[in-house]
């Protein structure tokens, strides 16, 4: 998992995300 989650602010991250991709 990357750390997009925390780049963009988000608490955890969504499906629309990269760590999902």
């Amino acid at each position: 998992m990357s750390l997009h989650f925390a780049c963009s602010g988000r608490a955890v991250p969504s499906l629309d995300s990269p760590d999902f991709d």
